[in-house]
């Protein structure tokens, strides 16, 4: 785990992502090959059952009229049978009537000699359910009994023993393929994960960069070029206008260190040459000169350089014997130690520092509460003389916009001069600048770390929904098609007649197998727009034919429920440029919702026409017209307008959008007669988007509805 922390964020994306593409991959290939054994055990044990019955039906004259020559010569028929170890048949008391042994296999396979043994069928009655078909697996072998029945009456039994050679080959090349295919799979995961990881490492990996080389090389200057505008492109512009601050503080500070500069020379040509003069203008000098030497040393986004740099130059401007730094904590209180010291003096002044750290940490806590300049004529501790401690502290609140981030302490030998007040004024307001700069640096820092894990978890769990969603619809349809194929080859009675029971039973098996592949397949169509993954295959196609035909397929459900259909075409086009396919399922689906939601002797009508965006303007409601004309391209004039109008239930006004959103339907007594995933008209609309159209609804309760979409005309529509 330690490892994995110090990995770079591209190397962390790649192995969240490859971890959960195995393991998805490691599920799938261990459902296949459990189903593959499970399926050919299923077939063995029927052809095995369909071989004792035909020996059976063929054995009961033999056993009627005894005469276990004839039922041997039967048995020995299952010599074709080259993984038939045994077989017995028994009379109704349980005593042999007539065995087959295959000798060869027995001989040549060492490994079920011990299964050629003669077999106790009275034993084998505690293993065997007595009067029905059983069976039971052994390591080797499978072996089955199945009675004879004659008129009713069981005149006998047949057991039959097999080796397991075909089960386990199969089991063996269905292993092979799987792990072939995870091979495969595992090395194209890694490759997409490889190439899609650099969306979200690149630009933290750029941002990252740029403040190591902003923190050693102290260009503010440096820019950030935003190429997005989610939480990544957020942060990369805090950074920026952070840098711009700190620039522009930074260019302030020397514009004013230059004043000071022009003004000390302003006034060092207007002093008198006197002593008390000189000394003024000396200390002025020296005053001016740290301050411009503070300015450059705090001129840093590292608190701990700031502090350090700025607390000795101070402590040795001013000739204190002693300064701290009291920094304030997030609940608006003053840390118990001291963030920064520096002490100057001899051995012995140093022995003072911690009883006098003790006494400046009370005096910080009063400047801090009172939020402004306080100074005490006198330093002293309980038990100690007076001559041990210095005389005067003075404490300065760091303010910066009305809020204390700390408190600076000295102690010295005695007052200061005016030249070390104004010093120590103009040094606390810059230094206060500095300290709020600095925690604004470190708390962007913090953010960005945030946002990068955030990130992490949402791409992890975003491409976790992706295969799961693809994944689980493949793996879904194979068992699906088989439940569906074999519910129409019973409903077509080619394997019999059917009561109504079994027709009624078998036809819900039916809807509903192809209700579930239906939500399968939109599912799976949604999981693929979202993911930049479905085929847009745009050909010529016959409109006209197209609407007849999607019309048709509906037909026979319309008149079953007496419903009237209509359809006008005629004034369109014979061929536009669209995918045939989604065009398709678009209008399918407008004609499967209008009859699901039409009572019985309604009307369904089917319409298209040409029309220009001035009669679409005109036309479209105003609920959707601002959506339909951004959808659409402004440089085509011509468009394909297809309608869909019932006499169903109609839709609620404040529901007419929400219809087409995923999982949505509307709430009716009528609609809950019906199945439906809510996906239909999602896709519809995710459909024409990729063709530059749209789609839109306009609809009364309990009169009808009618659902409209466009398509351009003229287009050469590309994703």
């Amino acid at each position: 785990m330690l490892m994995f922390n110090d990995l770079s964020i591209k190397h962390k994306l790649t192995g969240i992502i490859m971890s959960a593409c195995s393991l998805m991959l490691l599920l799938t290939c261990a459902v296949f090959v459990v189903n593959d054994l499970i399926c050919f055990r299923r077939e063995m044990i029927h052809n095995i059952s369909t071989l004792a019955s035909v020996i059976g039906v063929n054995s009961t004259a033999a056993l009627t009229f005894q005469y276990p020559e004839t039922a041997t010569e039967i048995l020995e028929g299952l010599s074709a049978e080259p993984y038939i170890i045994a077989a017995y048949i028994y009379t109704d008391h349980g005593e042999v009537f007539a065995e087959y042994i295959n000798n060869e296999l027995s001989m040549t396979s060492p490994t079920t000699r011990s299964c050629v043994e003669p077999h106790s069928y009275k034993q084998g009655k505690k293993f065997f359910a007595p009067g029905q078909e059983s069976y039971c697996f052994s390591c080797n072998c499978m072996s089955l009994v199945k009675p004879i029945i004659l008129n009713g009456k069981k005149i006998g039994s047949v057991y039959i023993r097999t080796e397991l050679k075909g089960l386990y080959s199969t089991l063996k090349r269905s292993v092979s393929i799987v792990f072939c295919i995870f091979i495969g799979f595992f090395f194209l995961a890694y490759l997409i994960s490889s190439k899609l990881q650099k969306i979200i490492s690149d630009p933290i990996s750029t941002l990252a960069q740029t403040m190591k080389n902003v923190s050693s090389q102290k260009n503010f200057s440096i820019r950030i070029e935003n190429k997005s505008k989610d939480e990544i492109g957020i942060l990369i512009d805090g950074f920026n206008k952070m840098l711009r601050q700190i620039q522009a503080h930074e260019k302030k500070l020397n514009e004013q260190q230059g004043e000071l500069e022009k003004q000390v020379a302003m006034r060092t040509a207007e002093l008198k040459v006197s002593e008390q003069q000189k000394k003024q203008l000396s200390l002025q000098k020296k005053s001016q000169r740290a301050y411009g030497e503070l300015l450059s040393l705090i001129n840093s986004i590292d608190i701990s350089q700031i502090l350090e740099r700025s607390l000795n130059r101070i402590v040795m401007q001013v000739n204190a014997r002693w300064g701290g730094v009291y920094l304030c904590r997030e609940e608006g209180k003053l840390l118990p130690k001291t963030t920064f010291s520096s002490n100057k003096g001899d051995g012995d002044d140093k022995k003072q520092e911690i009883p006098l750290r003790q006494r400046a940490q009370k005096f910080a806590e009063q400047v801090f509460n009172k939020q402004h300049l306080l100074m005490s004529e006198s330093v002293v501790l309980p038990g100690k003389q007076d001559e041990y401690f210095p005389p005067v502290a003075v404490g300065y609140p760091l303010m910066f916009q009305k809020k204390c981030l700390g408190v600076l302490v000295l102690i010295a030998d005695g007052k200061s001069n005016s030249e070390d007040k104004n010093f120590l004024e103009n040094t606390t307001r810059q230094l206060s600048i500095a300290l709020h700069n600095a925690l604004t640096f470190q708390e962007l820092q913090y953010k960005s770390a945030q946002l990068e894990q955030s990130n992490q978890e949402l791409a992890r769990a975003s491409q976790m929904k992706s295969d799961f969603l693809a994944n689980m619809s493949h793996e879904l349809r194979t068992p699906l098609n088989a439940i569906i194929g074999f519910s129409e080859v019973l409903t077509d009675k080619y394997f019999g007649e059917l009561n109504e029971t079994q027709e009624e039973y078998i036809g819900d098996i039916l809807e509903s197998g192809k209700h579930l592949l239906s939500l399968i397949n939109d599912i799976l169509d949604l999981s693929k727009i979202e993911a930049g993954k479905m085929e847009f295959s745009p050909s010529d196609i016959e409109i006209k034919s197209l609407l007849s035909t999607s019309l048709n397929m509906i037909r026979e459900k319309a008149v079953k429920h007496s419903i009237k259909l209509s359809i006008d075409v005629d004034g369109i086009p014979e061929i536009i440029q669209a995918d045939e396919r989604k065009v398709k399922q678009i209008v399918f689906n407008l004609l499967s919702n209008a009859i699901k939601f039409t009572p019985d002797s309604g009307k369904i009508q089917l319409n298209a026409e040409v029309v220009d965006r001035q009669c679409l303007q005109n036309n479209v409601p105003a609920l959707f017209r601002d959506e339909v004309f951004s959808a659409m391209e402004k440089d085509k004039s011509s468009y394909i307008k297809v309608s869909v109008t019932d006499t169903g239930i109609g839709i609620k006004p404040e529901s007419l959008k929400k219809v087409f959103e995923v999982f949505l339907q509307e709430e009716s007594p009528l609609s809950r007669k019906h199945n439906g995933t809510g996906l239909g008209l999602s896709l519809c609309k995710k459909f024409l988007k990729l063709h530059k159209g749209t789609i839109w609804v306009e609809s009364r309760l309990g009169e009808g509805s009618t659902f409209s979409f466009v398509l351009p005309v003229e287009s050469d529509n590309r994703q």
